[in-house]
């Protein structure tokens, strides 16, 4: 139930409630006063009609003696008094001290009033009665009857509607307070506990409230709001941790090259080199250059891709030709380290992507499998689409990844795969060679290297940008086979 919703009904619970229980209760008094007002006239007829048979003799109101008086202050007590008039309205007797006839003569229009009626009022009956003598107008008889138990059962009715009602408004009070409590001063509570725990860092305590209504909604609001700011913080600390790793691994990858430049100058400037030597000191000279280059090179590609700012083009180009353009002139490069690169382009269809992003890619992946496979060893550089066999030059525990890999596609995958026989990767490292900076001391350690942990990371984010994957498979005795699959373009997807 929505929170305004459930205010309106408790504020109309708290006016309507008592109003309407006041009125119930009020017309069940008022059936209870009917039924006790009758019992009541019945009792007080009967006391009258007693002394009326007294009040009836005209002797009373000639000759009255002191017997006489007597045997009125008899008929009467506390709750029954009489009053007798002779026929001009001369008082003649009063049961009552305080009688407002004592010593005055009535007006015929005082004493002639209201004959014959029987008054009832909240506190007395009142009755009024002639007295004749063969048809003559002898006195007059007013005889007051107090209601005493019923003024007395109205005063203990009256506490009885008042204390009922207190009680019920009492009880609805304190219910309307416990659901109020419970549907909005408990959620606030718990609100305002986790956003003070949030704010001072704490841990955030659990909170299992199912009031529903808005509420509910403003803290689910809250712990969605809680886990975005709380994975921002993460990704900015994994980000500071990733810039100094970066500085390390900068000042420990441009330490080897400067070194080497330094000493090769001090080398140059020393008397009595040769002109070979000197030759040979300046090709050093030049290629930790063109190390540091392409560590300058790869850092700024990285950081274009981290921030999405690079410039990219992305055209649909023929498969076979650009494969065919990507991947030949790499065996002049392994043939310098006794190393035989071999091709095998077998793909079909269109393919959209950013010819220089790839050709980058490819370099950086094909470089570092001629890097790490020993001497007399071999590179295998393949590109094939869905529905072609598997290479026969892919080692036998990686068939069955190629193999998902192109079937999965349905048809619509172009897949790079780039295997050498070098030393296999572990199973525990090769998540983390994904990862910005992050590379095995030995490839740390490696003279010459030209990297410092960004290749895998740059191929990662150029794939991902074409919507593509990749993925790296490396166990022993073999070597490591890096597959990067790119969407082909077909025909429903151009119409899309």
């Amino acid at each position: 139930m929505k929170l305004r919703t459930w205010l309106l009904i408790a504020f109309l619970l708290l006016v309507l409630l008592p109003l309407a229980a006041g009125v119930i209760l009020y017309q069940l008094i008022g059936k209870l006063d009917e039924q006790r007002s009758f019992a009541d006239y019945m009792a007080a007829s009967k006391e009258l009609n007693k002394a009326e048979s007294y009040l009836q003799d005209p002797d009373l109101y000639r000759f009255r003696t002191v017997w006489d008086e007597q045997d009125l202050d008899s008929l009467t007590n506390s709750a029954l008094k009489m009053e007798l008039f002779n026929s001009n309205g001369v008082f003649l007797y009063s049961s009552m001290e305080d009688s407002e006839y004592v010593g005055f003569v009535q007006t015929n229009e005082s004493l002639y009033s209201d004959l014959y009626q029987l008054q009832i009022n909240p506190r007395s009956y009142v009755l009024k009665k002639p007295v004749f003598d063969d048809g003559e107008l002898v006195g007059i008889y007013r005889i007051t009857m107090a209601r005493s138990e019923w003024s007395e059962g109205i005063k203990h009715r009256t506490l009885w509607v008042v204390g009922i009602l207190g009680l019920f408004v009492t009880a609805l009070f304190i219910t309307i307070m416990l659901l109020t409590r419970r549907k909005l001063i408990l959620p606030m509570r718990i609100l305002t506990n986790q956003m003070r725990a949030f704010a001072v860092g704490d841990q955030v305590p659990h909170s299992d409230y199912r009031g529903g209504g808005e509420m509910e909604e403003l803290m689910k609001h809250f712990e969605e709001m809680r886990r975005t700011i709380e994975a921002s913080r993460e990704r900015l600390l994994k980000q500071q941790e990733e810039k100094a790793f970066m500085t390390a691994a900068l000042s420990h990858d441009l330490k080897t090259p400067l070194t080497s430049i330094r000493a090769y100058g001090e080398e140059l400037g020393a008397e009595g080199l040769t002109r070979e030597e000197s030759q040979e000191y300046i090709a050093l000279l030049i290629g930790q250059a063109d190390r540091m280059r392409q560590m300058l090179d790869d850092l700024n590609l990285y950081a274009s891709l981290e921030s999405k700012v690079t410039n990219q083009k992305h055209v649909e180009v023929d498969s076979e030709e650009f494969m065919e353009m990507l991947l030949e002139g790499y065996e002049p490069l392994g043939s310098t380290k006794n190393i035989q690169v071999e091709t095998t382009i077998t793909v079909s269809g269109n393919i959209k992507l950013d010819p220089q992003l790839i050709m980058r890619m490819m370099d950086n992946l094909i470089t570092n499998a001629i890097r790490y496979t020993p001497p007399g060893g071999k590179v295998h550089i393949g590109a094939v689409s869905s529905g072609v066999e598997t290479p026969p030059w892919i080692f036998p525990p990686y068939k069955a990844v190629v193999d998902q890999r192109l079937n999965l596609s349905n048809g619509n995958v172009l897949l790079l795969m780039i295997q050498n026989e070098g030393e296999p990767i572990p199973f525990e490292v090769q998540a983390r060679l994904f990862e910005p900076f992050y590379q095995g001391e030995s490839s740390r350690n490696q003279a010459g290297s030209g990297s410092f942990g960004l290749g895998l990371t740059i191929a990662k984010k150029v794939i991902e940008q074409h919507h593509g994957t990749i993925e790296l498979v490396s166990e022993a005795p073999y070597g490591t086979l890096v597959l990067c699959g790119l969407p082909i373009i077909n025909e429903e997807m151009k119409r899309k």
